[in-house]
């Protein structure tokens, strides 16, 4: 099976095992036909001691060892790096030069001054280096290469063609002993779906760039070992070489990258693949399901099912890592280590050599099966549901388990009276009754069931803390019968049906309104919104956060969903993002007008409606010029709270102080279940707003998508390297962006500079940032007083104390950093974005920056 992308990307970063330059060929070794007269006192075994995880350690003590180099740089495939090895085990010393194969060629015994040398790892491969690089704040981010003039003082060169065997493993045997020591293994070959493929990728681009992508292919044992990646350079000689057909024994330095074996080959005639291919007999899933004797076992011996799958992933009745598979035996319950994409109807090939084979709440399952493991086949099966009643299916549940069955002439029910699919469904078909079951994430979820007889198609399964047999439909198509039409109900009926404590709305009924609540100004929590319609709005409270603009007209689906009150205020809870549905966009909401002694002496008719307050004065208790939190709105007929977040984007603006009309939505809230009210936004306050004074503004959207940045006033500079920051787009937002992934530079350091800014008291800068792929923390602001529009390094430059995207936070999920004050740099000032990474060395994170400000 290919690699996926992303495991590509997260093993780019093994910093000590990537990409190289043309290398020089190495001619014959010094003529130095004895080892040095150097006495050791010290072994690898004794080095690794003074190893601690997570740390960077200084060797203080007086100690030599001496130890074979196992693999050099020749081929390309290691890149500043030698792999030496003794009778202890093996390490990786770094380098920050290249040609090693020259003065350390493979079969060289080397002779190493540890005295002064730092040991760490990276992600669970030892390494050896003469220092720390760290970032501004004094903090370790990686080992430092020995350098050239250093060489001889830490390493001197001993005899030569000292070769190392390679000793015979199996991949099911490899311990942490075995990190960076050359082995071989036997009775291997690569993945059926590989082949026809290169060991990694070396090509030019249509315009002409030259492309060398680093590369895993998946080895795998004809004995009922797990797989094994073998991890290969873009820039080794053998890169374009076409994988070996057969299967055979291959050669290589075994490291690891967190908990994924790898294997390094050193040349091309590592690799010895030239026996027939060897073959599986497949395993039928009723002899893996028969392993299972009541507890947490592994499958025994060579064992690889096929299957279809049942399941259906993209109507989410099913968690992301899981599937069923059925062959004509059985079928079982697969949990993988990721979440897959494999469709309903997908003929899948899965290695379970030695998986874990256990229950979940009473489930069956093949446990933690790694995604490398399981093979598409072809797509668009069909699997024939065997017919049963539901006496049939408990009487004979164990030989049903998993497999997709069909009973005819079924009533559906809820024991709380409800109409939807959500959770547990009673399904009766006069011989019996099952569960159905259904994820509440599931996109049908929130869906009316048929209140008449029908035939349902669904998967047999356990499941919950009682371990219920039960029955789950895979989408709405499983459901041979007449779904009924919703019914569009006022929402004064719906606010009706609340009595004082928690319902659920009874009927097939809906909710038509428009969105009075603004997302994007955030005085509105992300996954609420108020919508209302001619006579009543309500609280919509989703199960994530939404997307819908103020003005949306929305179709709700509210059948069977709750509705309660949340610190005094109505509102349906927990509603599924899949029953909203988009009408049209860009309506107007009529306020009512009211006086506030009106709106107290009705309030219950007027909740989480817009109105609209006339010649009102805004006060705050505590002398508070800012609308956040609390503030008093006084109209001459009463006193009403107005409740703005803090997150909100006007929150920190002063309100004005004249009389002034207000529009907003009231609610209740807080512990005192306060009654108040609420603006969307600035454009609902009609006076002067004091707000701040923009004295830059950027978001990028006018720049050109995929270009190089090339904004009037900014500077795009590239110290060290040529890559430049350039335009990033998704879902129509731009933004500037920076990584050195595939950069063709040893190093980058890129500046994207603002135009300049007069900085006076009380000037303050913010901006968002974002993250993908974090290894390295790559990314700093600062500013300057005396930035000519030149070379920046140059002038004189702070950092600044930003909050920038890192690796606590989800891929791309911009951040702000904070409100940032720079009055301590006034006069003409620039800003700074400094991006430094280096592809060769793994330090690969990508940043990215957008919604920059600069005001007072």
């Amino acid at each position: 099976m290919k690699t996926t992308w992303l495991k590509l990307f997260i093993a780019f970063a093994f910093i000590s095992l990537i990409a190289s330059c043309v290398k020089e060929d190495f001619k014959d070794p010094p003529a130095e036909g004895t080892d040095p007269d150097i006495q050791t006192n010290a072994t690898i075994a004794d080095i690794k001691a003074f190893y601690q995880p997570g740390d960077y350690i200084q060797i203080s003590e007086d100690l030599v060892f001496d130890a074979v180099v196992t693999a050099d740089d020749r081929s390309g495939n290691f890149f500043r790096n030698l792999v030496i090895q003794d009778e202890t085990g093996g390490i990786q010393i770094r380098f920050n030069f290249t040609d090693l194969h020259n003065d350390y060629p493979i079969g060289r015994r080397l002779f190493i001054r540890a005295q002064g040398m730092y040991i760490s790892d990276f992600n669970g491969s030892l390494q050896l280096g003469a220092g720390v690089i760290r970032d501004a704040g004094g903090n370790p981010t990686e080992m430092e290469g020995v350098p050239l003039p250093l060489a001889n003082r830490f390493i001197v060169k001993g005899k030569w063609n000292e070769d190392i065997s390679p000793v015979a493993k199996r991949v099911n045997e490899l311990t942490e002993n075995d990190i960076n020591t050359l082995i071989r293994l036997d009775n291997v070959q690569f993945r059926a779906s590989d082949l026809g493929e290169t060991f990694a990728v070396n090509t030019i681009d249509e315009d002409g760039n030259q492309i060398r992508l680093t590369t895993n292919r998946d080895l795998t044992s004809c004995t009922g070992d797990a797989p094994i990646v073998v991890r290969t350079s873009g820039f080794a000689d053998f890169a374009n070489t076409e994988l070996p057909e057969g299967s055979g024994s291959v050669v290589g330095i075994y490291t690891v990258f967190g908990a994924t074996k790898q294997l390094f080959i050193r040349e091309i005639e590592d690799v010895q693949l030239t026996e027939e291919r060897c073959e599986f007999e497949f395993t039928p899933i009723s002899s893996i399901r028969g392993q299972f004797a009541g507890t947490t076992t592994n499958v025994s011996g060579a064992a690889v099912i096929r299957g279809i799958v049942t399941s259906d992933r993209e109507n989410n009745n099913i968690v992301g890592q899981n599937l069923f598979i059925q062959d004509a035996t059985a079928g079982i319950a697969v949990r993988f280590n990721g979440n897959h994409n494999f469709a309903m109807g997908t003929e899948l090939e899965i290695d379970v050599s030695g998986v874990q084979l256990n229950q979940f709440q009473g489930l069956l399952q093949l446990n933690n099966v790694d995604l490398l493991n399981a093979q598409a086949i072809s797509t668009g099966n069909e699997v024939e549901p065997i017919e049963l009643t539901i006496s049939n299916l408990l009487g004979n549940f164990d030989q049903y388990e998993s497999r997709l069955v069909v009973i005819n002439d079924v009533l559906l029910s809820k024991p709380d009276g409800g109409s939807t699919f959500a959770f547990s469904t009673t399904m009766n078909d006069g011989t019996g009754q099952i569960d159905m079951f259904t994820r509440p994430q599931a996109n049908f979820a929130d869906d009316p069931f048929p209140p008449g007889s029908v035939n349902v198609t669904g998967i047999v399964s356990v499941g919950g803390a009682q371990e219920s047999r039960q029955i789950s439909i895979r989408n709405l198509d499983d459901i041979d019968g007449e779904i009924p039409d919703i019914t569009i109900a006022p929402i004064s009926e719906i606010r009706d049906q609340y009595t004082g404590s928690i319902t659920n709305i009874s009927g097939t009924v809906g909710i038509r309104g428009v969105v009075t609540s603004d997302k994007d100004n955030n005085n509105v929590v992300g996954q609420n919104l108020f919508i209302q319609d001619e006579n009543a709005g309500i609280v919509v409270r989703f199960s994530g956060n939404h997307n819908f603009d103020m003005g949306t007209e929305l179709e709700i689906n509210v059948s069977g969903v709750e509705l309660s009150q949340f610190q005094g205020l109505l509102q349906l809870s927990n509603v599924s993002l899949q029953s909203a549905q988009v009408l049209s966009t860009g309506n107007e909401v009529q306020p009512i007008q009211l006086t506030i002694a009106e709106i107290l002496n009705d309030f219950d008719q007027y909740e989480s409606r817009l109105v609209f307050i006339s010649d009102a004065n805004i006060t705050k208790a505590d002398g508070g010029s800012t609308f956040a939190f609390s503030t008093t709105v006084n109209d001459g007929t009463g006193d009403i709270d107005m409740f703005t977040r803090p997150q909100a984007t006007f929150a920190d603006v002063n309100f004005p102080t004249e009389t002034v009309s207000i529009v907003g939505i009231l609610s209740v809230g807080g512990t005192q279940e306060t009654r108040q009210i609420s603006i969307r936004n600035l454009e609902d306050i009609d006076g002067d707003i004091s707000g701040p004074e923009t004295l830059l503004e950027e978001d990028f959207q006018m720049a050109s998508a995929g270009e190089d940045i090339s904004l009037p006033g900014w500077t795009n500079y590239a110290e060290t390297g040529s890559r430049l920051w350039s335009i990033g787009e998704f879902s129509g937002n731009r933004f500037a962006t920076m990584s050195s992934f595939e950069s063709a530079d040893t190093e980058n350091k890129t500046w994207l500079i603002t135009p300049q800014v007069e900085v006076e008291n009380g000037v303050q800068l913010q901006f968002e940032s974002a993250q993908g792929f974090h290894v390295h923390n790559g990314l700093r602001v600062y500013i300057s007083n005396d930035y000519d529009g030149g070379n920046p390094a140059e002038a004189s430059w702070t950092e600044l104390n930003a909050t920038i995207a890192g690796p606590t936070q989800d891929r791309w999920e911009f951040i702000s950093s904070g409100i940032i004050d720079l009055s301590d740099h006034q006069g003409t000032a620039h800003v700074a974005f400094v991006y430094e990474g280096s592809n060769s060395a793994g330090n690969t994170s990508t940043f990215r920056i957008d919604n920059l400000r600069i005001f007072r």
